[in-house]
């Protein structure tokens, strides 16, 4: 206890011994109210010591602690805990998911390079030589991925609400659909303050810029980002110190180039 609780404590004592000698009761309940108003109010739930015994704080004011009574900070610690948890999880969730677009948009240029309309033969079976590999190792990759992720859309959707329930046959796309509308990025606002910067850039270009989700950026020989949406070169470069690394990261804008 320090110097400052010591006087109170001895001042609060002094009042009891003169309203005792006066013939008046006081109780402990009335020191802990002389004790709060020279210091720190409290809460409702509160609990403190006055001679060794606990009491806590109630609308009628100090009462003894009754037995196995529990404060409630262990389980708003608890409740903390959870929300930084689902939180954490949100957040992987939407990192997973614009891995699926991007990987998604690989395999389309992918097949783009391998089957083109105006190939012969042998041009077809040279490009599926070169990149039939690459092609097959992304598809079971974004397999992977897409099962993975719908198990755990459908896990956070009911830990964040015990009463959601999935559409009847909901697919990746249904359960991805209803996770953005309840958790994701609804518009430009949550973004972090340098992705807010990169996307109003974006609409100085292109006012059909505007998808975060759609947004890649690969880093320049001189330390710039080159700005890219939708898998096509935007024709602009970002100073790199606008952008962190660790915006790109957590938003999943890494450009990807497989040409």
């Amino acid at each position: 206890m320090g110097f400052i609780e010591e006087q109170i404590q001895k001042n609060i004592a002094n009042r009891v011994a003169i309203e005792k000698a006066m013939g008046r009761e006081f109780t402990e309940s009335d020191c802990l109210d002389l004790l709060e108003k020279a210091g720190k109010a409290a809460q409702m739930g509160e609990v403190r010591t006055w001679n060794g015994k606990e009491y806590i704080k109630t609308p009628k004011g100090w009462r003894p602690k009754p037995k196995g009574f529990k404060d409630g900070s262990g389980k708003k610690e608890e409740q903390k805990k959870d929300s930084k948890d689902l939180s954490k999880k949100r957040d992987n969730l939407l990192y997973n998911i614009g891995e699926i677009d991007r990987m998604e948009r690989e395999m389309e240029n992918l097949e783009n390079l391998m089957w083109d309309d105006d190939y012969t033969d042998d041009d077809e079976f040279e490009a599926e030589q070169e990149w039939g590999d690459e092609y097959d190792q992304l598809a079971e990759d974004l397999e992977k991925l897409q099962r993975k992720t719908k198990k755990e859309i459908r896990s956070f959707m009911k830990e964040s609400n015990p009463s959601w329930k999935p559409t009847k046959n909901a697919d990746l796309s249904d359960l991805i659909s209803e996770f953005k509308k309840e958790h994701g990025s609804k518009d430009k606002g949550n973004l972090p303050s340098d992705a807010k910067k990169v996307m109003n850039a974006l609409a100085g270009v292109n006012l059909k810029y505007k998808d975060p989700n759609l947004v890649q950026v690969e880093a320049t020989p001189k330390g710039n980002w080159a700005v890219y949406y939708d898998g096509k070169y935007t024709g602009t470069t970002i100073n790199g110190v606008v952008l962190s690394d660790a915006t790109v990261e957590k938003l999943g804008w890494e450009y990807h180039n497989i040409d």
